[in-house]
């Protein structure tokens, strides 16, 4: 490896970054939790900088080249190619050039950004949430463990998972207890889990929204605290004149909880939440087998564009490097069900109009 590889661990996953590319800066400070110094093999490793664009006797299927070996692939920003050496997976990647305007005036381009990120650092988030989640999903299942759209929290002898589809408000309920009642935080989105039901941090930076901090003074000040003046101005600015929901600040768990950030710990409580026309929170039994089933497809929901890469690979090969929907669906409902097989699951059915703190109240009365 050359001087700028950094190496990382995530639950089982060795993963490595290599090369040059302007986002790279910004992918390290991201995953900086869980940088290793041990000279483990990476099973995974991203090899930044230039990538021809055309794959001898390869078949075009926007947004894909692809044969049986190899896939070229252009999305979100990037023109990545993936192919395998002994059992790593390799992801030779390039990011795509910035346009001259923002290139010159950054700032400015901050300032017009919902998130108010750098263009450097919206090809970064980028890559995470397009590039990075998909294949890390793939090697992951290899080793036993998968993602969990849920928001988890570790406190004593607890560790709490609350899986939900997006916008049900798990979000808004993690952050409150884990700066009101002492939790530590463990994931929001993605969380990582293995069949031993084993729940690890997340390094991904989290998305909180004006939403998630309306009527919270403590949380909004946790998250905006500090910032510089252009920085404010672009909040309120963008949330007076598009709404709560079109404005959002990426933030790591450390730089927004300090010390309240957990690393790992095994799952003792496995909640899985969904708004319903009930008039009063609800409490269900729900076998192991029906909460895989149902997390499973919300995390394949979160792993686009998965999707639209497979449907386009192999609406022109019958065979490829990187799995099928159904094979990767399938192993992530079985890797789930062994991961909560020693819990007792429950289905939260919530009111349709209950709002985040009622629901972090109900979760508070659930949890004691």
């Amino acid at each position: 490896m050359n001087r700028i590889d950094t190496v990382y661990q995530l639950g089982n996953l060795v993963f490595a970054l290599s090369g040059e590319d302007q986002v790279l800066p910004h992918l390290r400070e991201e995953l900086k939790s869980i940088e290793i110094k041990d000279n483990k093999r990476p099973a995974l490793i991203f090899r930044f900088g230039k990538v021809l664009r055309n794959l001898d006797n390869g078949v075009y299927a926007s947004p894909v080249i692809c044969t049986e070996n190899e896939v070229l692939c252009a999305i979100s920003g990037y023109f990545y190619r993936v192919s395998r050496e002994n059992d790593a997976l390799i992801v030779d990647i390039q990011s795509n050039a910035i346009g001259v305007k923002r290139r010159m005036f950054p700032t400015i381009a901050k300032i017009r950004d919902w998130n108010f990120l750098l263009p450097q650092e919206q090809l970064a988030k980028n890559f995470m949430y397009d590039v990075f989640d998909y294949l890390t999903q793939i090697q992951n299942l290899g080793l036993r463990q998968s993602y969990v759209h849920a928001s988890s929290f570790t406190r004593g002898d607890r560790a709490v998972a609350v899986v939900a589809w997006g916008g049900i408000g798990k979000t808004t309920s993690m952050l409150k207890l884990v700066t009101e009642d002492n939790w530590k935080f463990l994931s929001d989105d993605l969380g990582l889990v293995d069949e031993d039901g084993v729940i690890y941090r997340s390094p991904k930076k989290m998305q909180i929204y004006a939403y998630n901090v309306e009527g919270q003074p403590k949380l909004k000040n946790m998250l905006l605290r500090d910032r510089p003046m252009v920085d404010m101005l672009n909040w309120y600015y963008r949330k007076a004149r598009f709404g709560i929901k079109k404005v959002r600040r990426r933030v790591s768990a450390e730089e927004l909880f300090k010390e309240k950030v957990g690393v790992s710990d095994g799952l003792t409580d496995v909640l899985f939440i969904e708004r319903a026309a009930v008039k009063d929170f609800e409490t269900h039994a729900i076998t192991v087998g029906e909460l895989a089933s149902k997390a499973a497809s919300t995390v394949m929901r979160e792993i686009d564009p998965y999707h639209t890469i497979m449907s386009a690979i192999y609406s022109v090969q019958t065979k490829c490097i990187i799995p099928p929907y159904e094979e990767v669906h399938g192993k992530t409902k079985q890797v789930l069900a062994k991961a909560f097989s020693s819990t007792s699951p429950l289905l939260i059915k919530i009111p349709l109009s209950a709002s985040p703190d009622e629901l972090a109240d109900f979760l508070r009365g659930l949890l004691r």
